[in-house]
């Protein structure tokens, strides 16, 4: 049966405030609460691998283990998704690893995956319109920022969402993370400050997790399984799963929600965590 992971790097949420959102360490805590609690109503375990700053509060989480193998990892804060791509490198073949807003709110995307044959699963399919002027395109926007700093990324016109991400081809999974780790090195280089379209949402994981990972499944001819249609967040799987993606799980009325259903799966959790 395929075990279920959550990674948590601790520095983009301690010492960077993304979007200008204060408070986001502690507000992850019930998030990924919820998504465990989720993971075991449908019998699947739940493992963490993180830092020991992480550790240390997300113990009290009933994660079926936790590992501290991203202690000592040393990327810039504003690189949110290099734990989840480090931590690939503990995670087995076929196993999955799920954001820690993401929630199974049933077992049919968990049924799909055990189900279907796949190089790499993933959440979803979306289009980066690199070649559209739009000042909404944070895709372009961040492209063109990255390669007029001499960053040489081949353009792909999609991305892969991976609120869920999984690698059964073991070969792929390395050239991702090396590729992952060579880009970020390139783009540590440069200066933040610089791109206008303010620090606060500057996002190269953009391009480095998500474009980029199209690029390397393109070189290997992998198959691709994504759990839910592309940038559908009103479909029918609106009742099976739930990823609160960007800013909107920090707003007040999904923070509650969170609790809400913690309330209801795990009161004596909530009472914990409200007590950190």
């Amino acid at each position: 049966m395929r075990k279920f992971y959550h990674s948590y790097y601790s520095l983009p949420t301690q010492n960077f405030n993304r979007w200008g959102i204060q408070e986001q360490f502690r507000m992850n805590l019930f998030l990924a609460a919820l998504s465990v609690e989720f993971l075991h109503k449908h019998n699947r375990e739940a493992i963490l691998i993180c830092d020991r700053y992480s550790k240390e509060y997300m113990q009290h989480i009933p994660y079926d283990g936790i590992y501290t193998m991203l202690e000592g990892l040393h990327v810039p804060k504003y690189f949110w998704a290099a734990g989840k791509v480090f931590a690939q490198k503990f995670i087995d073949r076929g196993d999955v690893h799920v954001d820690t807003d993401v929630f199974f709110l049933s077992d049919r995307c968990i049924n799909m995956i055990d189900k279907y044959e796949f190089d790499v699963v993933a959440q979803e399919l979306e289009i980066t319109a690199l070649d559209i002027e739009h000042q909404g395109n944070w895709y372009k926007r961040h492209y063109d920022f990255l390669t007029s700093h001499k960053v040489e990324i081949n353009p792909n016109k999609y991305a892969l969402n991976c609120g869920v991400i999984g690698f059964n081809d073991r070969k792929l999974k390395k050239r991702y993370i090396a590729q992952y780790s060579n880009f970020a090195k390139k783009v540590s280089k440069i200066n933040p400050e610089k791109y206008d379209g303010g620090l606060e949402f500057y996002a190269p994981d953009l391009i480095l997790e998500q474009m980029n990972l199209c690029n390397v499944i393109d070189e290997h001819n992998a198959k691709v399984l994504v759990i839910r249609p592309n940038n559908d967040y009103l479909s029918d799987f609106k009742d099976d799963y739930l990823h609160l993606i960007g800013q909107l799980k920090y707003s007040e009325e999904r923070q509650n929600w969170v609790k809400d259903q913690l309330q209801e799966l795990n009161p004596a959790l909530l009472e914990k965590l409200n007590n950190l």
